[in-house]
């Protein structure tokens, strides 16, 4: 029997193929060059993926999860989001599955500050906060709360609250949301 930290052995075959015909971005089979920048801060935690994900949009992520889905619970196939890899634990590691390099939506849709009656920045799980930081205080805005360490993807913090000094004040980062997008991979 497998530990929660050795992945079973009995993983489907993953074979990029599948992807290209509903795929705008790329999906590379992992080699052993991509090596360091799949590499997190959890160098405890270590596993190779089979596959790499760099999507264009997010209807590549739901398509990739939505195939993954079909195959059923028998393939095994597993399936991990990597911001700019500062994951706990192995949490942005997908053992002979797909990393989801989020970094390649950086940009799309490009970052949009909304100073209407709301305040609000719209993007992509995978900007920075840097980034976010820089291009509200050209409209003399920031962010509530933000993270100590402004080198980390939105999606990344997020998935962890998004705690930082700054919560004793405005609660964590995912208590100053506005709206997610969330993928399934049930519906495209």
């Amino acid at each position: 029997m497998d530990s929660p930290h050795t992945p079973s052995t009995n993983r489907t075959t993953l074979s990029t193929s599948n992807f290209s015909s509903f795929i705008h971005g790329l999906c590379t089979r992992y080699n052993q060059p991509l090596l360091q920048p799949l590499l997190t801060l959890a160098i405890y935690t270590h596993f190779l993926p089979s596959a790499v994900l760099y999507p264009k949009s997010v209807s590549d992520i739901s398509s990739t999860i939505k195939l993954i889905y079909e195959m059923g619970s028998g393939s095994e196939l597993t399936v991990a989001a990597r911001g700019h890899g500062h994951s706990l634990q192995g949490q942005a590691q997908a053992h002979q599955g797909i990393v989801i390099n989020m970094e390649s939506l950086k940009g799309s849709p490009e970052m949009q500050v909304h100073t209407g009656e709301q305040l609000y920045v719209d993007v992509s799980g995978g900007e920075l906060w840097i980034n976010i930081l820089h291009e509200t205080l050209k409209h003399g805005l920031a962010p509530k709360s933000w993270t100590d360490y402004l080198h980390l993807t939105v999606g990344g913090t997020l998935s962890n609250a998004g705690i930082s000094v700054q919560a004793f004040r405005h609660g964590p980062q995912i208590n100053n949301v506005y709206q997610l997008e969330v993928v399934t991979g049930k519906e495209t």
